[in-house]
């Protein structure tokens, strides 16, 4: 095999991509259930959950992608083939990420940003998924690469399935300098993100027009009786809200622990990169 030769994506993903086709066809596949409820028997629930498992594996089967001394190169499909390419020299970040179901896979999504390719949709240049492993070693031939002149040869040139002819292995001469950790102190500013306001207003929003409702019908009695009843309903309402207020805290900052846990900004000893993880 050269290192032209063009690769699958790890087996693994085989128990992922149909999980994601499920996910991705939730409102058909909750339809063909509710036929089958009906009336339709097991046939249209079978067929709701086999059409995006079948999708899934396609996808495996049909997804490619290879590092050629100039680019990189991701084909998917296999009668209507698309080939989304990255130039070597103008590769400008490769993340990675890895959800729930990647990481207890030991896999890793490799998203590469250049200059010329687009970031969204299904151009976006993205490898879903590679052994973590791997998926390190491409990270660092491709942000760290050299010139064919500077490759080294024979058994220490860079031959593994995600390098090609134009990258070398990179061995960091030292350990990467660190700039910058995750502060404790940063999460006093949790409550104050956009996402924790908006939950508060529209929970102040429900509470306020049960209040209004609430109101109604206190024109009867007497003045000190509506008096009484108004003020408990604005010390309930503000009860309310207060309680409110600090959950939306306290969840506000453990959703920003487990965003941002472990945050390190780091610069690889040459500095010829940044690198942030989280």
């Amino acid at each position: 095999m050269t290192d032209t030769d063009w690769h699958r994506l790890d087996r693994r993903m085989l128990l992922v991509h149909p999980v994601q086709e499920l996910v991705r066809f939730f409102p058909a596949v909750l339809a063909a259930l509710f036929l089958g409820g009906t009336g339709g028997g097991a046939r249209w629930e079978l067929i709701g959950i086999a059409i995006p498992i079948a999708l899934g594996i396609w996808r495996y089967f049909t997804t490619t992608y290879r590092i050629t001394p100039n680019q990189v190169e991701l084909r998917r499909g296999l009668i209507g083939t698309k080939v989304v390419t990255a130039p070597l020299d103008r590769v400008r970040a490769v993340e990675l990420t890895s959800t729930l179901i990647h990481r207890v896979l030991g896999l890793a999504r490799v998203e590469i940003g250049t200059a010329s390719v687009q970031t969204t949709g299904e151009e976006k240049f993205a490898l879903d998924a590679l052994a973590v492993g791997p998926a390190k070693e491409m990270r660092t031939a491709l942000l760290h690469r050299v010139s064919t002149a500077q490759q080294p040869e024979g058994p220490d040139a860079f031959s593994s399935p995600t390098g090609g002819a134009g990258l070398a292995e990179v061995v960091p001469s030292a350990p990467d300098e660190m700039l910058l950790r995750l502060d404790p102190g940063w999460v006093r500013y949790a409550p104050l993100t956009s996402s924790g306001n908006v939950i508060a207003a529209g929970f102040l929003a429900v509470v306020f027009q049960f209040g209004e409702r609430a109101g109604v019908g206190l024109s009867d009695g007497g003045a000190v009786e509506q008096w009484f009843v108004r003020a408990g309903l604005v010390l309930a309402l503000l009860l309310v809200i207060a309680v409110f207020l600090v959950i939306g805290a306290v969840l506000a900052v453990v959703g920003y622990l487990v965003a941002n846990w472990e945050f390190r900004l780091s610069r690889d000893a040459l500095g010829r990169s940044f690198r942030s993880e989280r």
